[in-house]
């Protein structure tokens, strides 16, 4: 194979690698905490560790191997799209398994400049993130062609024979790549974690990402991969970057870091071991990565883990940076090898070319997300309708994604203004979406959401079809329990400004009664109001007359029937409500089911009283 075939087939596994990875994680999360439960799917997470791929691809022979990884990831990648959750995240670790000799053998070939391939290969995410609007390509249609064209692009580049009978051994010290991976996964990959992390804005954590990878790629192409003292900075440099970010300081500490990221991951195409040796390391590297990554989703759900989850409160910061000195750690290693995996003495055009396509791919990610930012219209329907709606963190009762499910029951609802529960979606437990910057370019609304990811919870938002102002987040009173936050901004509504809150309760005990009352709080005075949310108590609880003292329950007003919410499946409770004031409910509905959430909505149409 050519040095550009060999930069293009490693930054696409890459990509793939990336793209799979992440979704394998979130399905371990969804399945264990979102729907199910504790269950032994748990365990299915070690399948992400597939260092041992390497000295069993070693064994065959080079056209053999070729052929058996593209079929592995061919069929691992369907399997991912269209199978059940468990299913699903079995053939993603596939893609990871079939992927991982691949890249082995395209870092021994490329040397240093296996950066540059990492570099790329985050670009080409970059921008189909960008594409695609903040969401997982599992997400959505459009996603799917995306991922089998990546594939298929794949497949192109790995062309017929042309592999060297010592791809893999010697082997170089692949534990950098790896790790760097699963950094990419955790955080790095995807600016709409900064930037929701920071509370800032994504476009720039965008653009900030796109300059950091092509910089650090840059470094690589004109200097190679570091010396040990470089790595020590540019190691130091990283945890430093990621420090700033995880404090919440500023978006602009994207750059370095993902600078960073690519130049240490250089390292990873130096010495010479064998493949048993190299699998080796690539395994515990990873089982340390994925440490990192269990950690921190434990960590962000603390409440719901029996036992050991008050001690992992608040130590999401810690495992990120665990995984960014890890990196470190390895890359130090790596460059303590004096002997390069492959001379650098061939043309350099395949480079300029693998950077060129960087470029592409960094100006299609900033173009991307600008594109795809939502623009109302700012001319909303005449009549007023308000909706509320928990998302379940944009998966379905089974696990799925539900995104497009509840893009399209919001557009048959017509509401003009719209509140939303379980809206935390930039974390990898679900997969680093952005679910609320997508219903609202997908639909034309005008938004605000909080809080930001580093303060907790499960977040809640506002669309609206007319603009939002004075927006401003309330913590709710908690009992050593996730944070609950509720919202509030003014609706620039034609007939007259009104102020809307949205809130999400906690489950049970008195603090319930503490937050609803912190709720009345928030519109005080106010002649016109309406409060939409997940209040997670019955009409014959206490909560509910906390609420309805102040305010006038819409399905009370309204309402025929029991108006029942949860489960969506089988509802049996009325725990979701639209309350107002100063207004008259002229219609009340509930919408929705277990194709697009675990609860089902409440629509309200209101007339000025």
């Amino acid at each position: 194979m050519s040095s550009g075939s060999r930069l293009l087939r490693a930054s696409l596994s890459v990509a793939l690698l990336l793209s799979t990875l992440t979704y394998a994680v979130t399905r371990v999360f969804v399945l264990n905490f979102s729907t199910a439960g504790p269950t032994p799917t748990a365990l299915l997470a070690v399948a992400l560790v597939t260092g041992w791929a390497v000295p069993v691809a070693a064994r065959l022979p080079p056209a053999t191997r070729r052929r058996a990884a593209l079929v592995l990831a061919g069929g691992g990648l369907a399997v991912s799209l269209v199978g059940p959750p468990v299913v699903a995240l079995v053939g993603a670790a596939a893609v990871g398994v079939a992927l991982t000799p691949l890249l082995a053998a395209d870092a021994r070939a490329l040397g240093d400049r296996v950066g540059v391939a990492v570099a790329v290969g985050l670009l080409v995410v970059l921008a189909l993130r960008g594409l695609l609007g903040a969401v997982s390509p599992y997400a959505t249609p459009e996603g799917w062609v995306a991922l089998v064209a990546l594939f298929a692009a794949l497949v192109a580049a790995s062309g017929r024979g042309g592999e060297s009978g010592r791809d893999l051994a010697p082997a170089p010290r692949l534990a950098p790549l790896f790790v760097a991976v699963f950094l990419a996964a955790l955080w790095l990959g995807y600016p709409t974690v900064s930037a929701r992390w920071v509370d800032g804005s994504y476009l720039a954590a965008v653009a900030l990402s796109a300059v950091g990878l092509l910089a650090g790629a840059g470094w690589v192409a004109d200097r190679g991969a570091p010396d040990a003292r470089e790595t020590v900075g540019w190691g130091l440099g990283l945890v430093g970057s990621l420090a700033v970010l995880l404090a919440g300081v500023t978006v602009a500490a994207v750059a370095p870091a993902t600078a960073a990221l690519v130049v240490l991951a250089a390292t990873a195409g130096r010495g010479e071991r064998s493949p048993g040796r190299a699998g080796l390391a690539v395994c515990v590297a990873q089982l340390a990565g994925l440490l990192c990554v269990a950690g921190f989703a434990l960590a962000v759900n603390w409440a719901f883990v029996p036992g050991v989850g008050t001690l992992l409160r608040g130590l999401e910061p810690a495992f990120v940076l665990a995984l960014g000195a890890l990196l470190a750690g390895t890359a130090a290693l790596a460059a303590r090898t004096e002997t390069p995996a492959a001379p650098r003495d061939e043309p350099p055009d395949g480079q300029r070319r693998a950077l060129a396509a960087g470029v592409g791919a960094g100006l299609l990610g900033v173009v991307g997300a600008l594109f795809r930012t939502p623009r109302p219209a700012d001319d909303g329907p005449e009549r007023l309708r308000v909706a509320t709606y928990n998302v379940h963190q944009f998966v379905d009762a089974s696990g799925a994604y539900n995104l497009r499910a509840v893009a399209d029951l919001l557009r048959r609802q017509d509401a003009g203004v719209v509140g939303l529960q379980e809206t935390a979606g930039a974390r990898v437990t679900a997969g680093n979406v952005h679910g609320v910057r997508w219903l609202a370019a997908a639909l034309g609304y005008h938004y605000h959401l909080g809080p930001a990811t580093r303060s907790g919870g499960y977040g809640v938002a506002l669309l609206s079809k007319w603009p939002l102002r004075d927006a401003a987040v309330v913590d709710l009173p908690t009992a050593d329990t996730v944070p609950r936050p509720a919202l509030r901004a003014t609706v620039e509504h034609p007939d007259g400004a009104f102020p809307a809150v949205v809130a999400h309760l906690e489950v049970e005990g008195t603090v319930c009664e503490r937050q609803a009352r912190r709720v009345v709080e928030m519109v005080v005075g106010d002649e016109r109001a309406v409060v939409l949310g997940d209040f997670n108590a019955t009409p014959d609880e206490r909560v509910y007359d906390v609420l309805a003292d102040s305010l006038t329950d819409a399905w009370a007003a309204a309402g025929d029937g029991d108006g029942h919410t949860y489960s969506a499946a089988r509802p049996r409770r009325r725990i979701d409500y639209a309350f107002v004031r100063g207004f008259d409910t002229t219609d009340v509905a509930v919408f929705g089911g277990p194709d697009a959430s675990d609860h089902r909505g409440v629509t309200a149409t209101l007339d000025r009283g």
